[in-house]
């Protein structure tokens, strides 16, 4: 099991490794891919929602 792909959002890491694909099919992938995105939305939401109640957004 290899990292083939790292992204950062905010805080998050989001670390895909080659076993992540395997023996799936296009459907599943886009599935896969679109729960990672909705993970990393709103996290980053949420720290930025913690920034505006603290007074930082601007920084």
């Amino acid at each position: 099991m290899a990292i083939v792909k790292v992204y950062k959002f905010g805080n998050t890491i989001v670390r895909v490794h080659d076993d992540a694909y395997k023996n799936k099919t296009q459907e599943e992938i886009n599935e896969i891919i679109r729960r990672l995105e909705e993970i990393a939305s709103k996290s980053y939401y949420r720290q930025l929602n913690e920034k505006i109640l603290k007074g930082e957004a601007d920084k």
